[in-house]
């Protein structure tokens, strides 16, 4: 009768830790998603403002239209890429498109400002460093929030490679999540040159 009461212990025990363990996995999965909205958030914000101000500064300077379809282009690329993701936050191909998208879109709006900058004039000035200053700004943000969301990622990747509890992930087919890899902000650009 001792060894039946142990055993109801026991089996009583493992059944409370797999529910407080896919309950922990579960919070780490909401709180790395959660944590990737407020990146998508920020890309769809910056891009939005990017595309506005490179518009206007097209209209003063008078810069090809052909650059600014192409900033148009790789803005609604990329926001289509940050639609799937946030459908599908832990699919890999669609992290490396969004990635992919954002890093063309961030070169594109360089070579746009490149020869906007050479045709500058006086009244064109303004909406210049309009750009470079919200652009710096923008990118700060989202380097902000994609240093909390690898944090939780980490967290979460951590979570589910441990033992015990990667039972209890094998058991409900929870996968690794992946790092924001996007194109780096300003400010750790900076960063690596002074130390260089």
């Amino acid at each position: 009768m001792l060894w039946l009461l142990s055993a109801l212990i026991f089996i009583c025990l493992a059944v409370f830790w797999a529910i407080g363990a896919h309950s922990r996995l579960t919070a780490l999965y909401k709180a790395y998603t959660q944590a990737f909205a407020q990146i998508g958030t920020q890309i769809k914000q910056r891009h939005q403002a990017m595309l506005a101000l490179a518009e206007k500064l097209a209209d003063v300077t008078g810069v090809d239209k052909k650059l600014l379809e192409d900033v148009s282009t790789a803005h609604h690329q990329a926001m289509q890429a940050n639609i799937r993701l946030a459908e599908k936050p832990l699919d890999t191909a669609v992290m490396l498109e969004l990635t992919a998208a954002d890093n063309s879109f961030t070169q594109t709006l360089a070579n746009f400002m490149t020869v906007a900058a050479l045709q500058a004039n006086a009244s064109s000035n303004e909406y210049m460093l309009r750009l470079a200053g919200e652009r710096t700004s923008m990118d700060n943000r989202i380097a902000f929030a994609r240093q909390g969301y690898n944090q939780t990622v980490e967290q979460y990747n951590a979570a589910i490679k441990q033992f015990p509890s990667s039972l209890i992930a094998a058991l409900f087919s929870l996968r690794p999540a992946l790092a924001w890899q996007g194109a780096e902000p300003p400010i750790e650009r900076r960063q690596e040159h002074r130390s260089a």
